[in-house]
């Protein structure tokens, strides 16, 4: 049994395993099992582009391609995009939610700030923000 989330509505196929499959079954309208759900396909235009706005100021805001290194160790970089899930699919850099213990502990920090954020194991974890500018994606 296949469910497929689309727009919202949980959808149930009994014989159609892949997502794609069923995606590409409704919409081209050629459901041919009986108990299978028809829809008219709908003109819905180019996909969303997900946009942030650009930081401005001199502190980590949500949008904010930043640069940390951990625990006093210089050479343990990491640059991620400070953002949501949804825009993940634009860019090849890691995106950390600004809701995550990571996020949360950096948001207003400047260059040079060295915060510590609990990670879920319960380990406190030092980072220091190396430097952050706007994701231009």
């Amino acid at each position: 049994m296949k469910r497929v989330s689309l727009l919202g509505l949980v959808l149930v196929f009994g014989s159609i395993t892949s997502t794609r499959a069923i995606a590409d079954t409704l919409l081209s309208g050629r459901c041919t099992t009986p108990n299978a759900l028809r829809i008219r396909p709908v003109a819905l235009g180019p996909p969303p582009r997900f946009k942030l706005s650009a930081p401005t100021g001199d502190t980590v805001v949500t949008g904010s391609v930043v640069t940390i290194y951990f625990d006093d160790d210089k050479d343990d970089t990491e640059t991620f995009l400070l953002g949501s899930r949804e825009i993940s699919s634009t860019t090849d850099l890691t995106v950390y939610s600004p809701e995550s213990a990571l996020g949360k502990s950096i948001l207003g920090a400047r260059a040079g700030d060295t915060v510590t954020y609990t990670a879920p194991t319960g380990k406190d974890i030092k980072v220091t923000v190396i430097t952050f500018a706007p994701f231009t994606g």
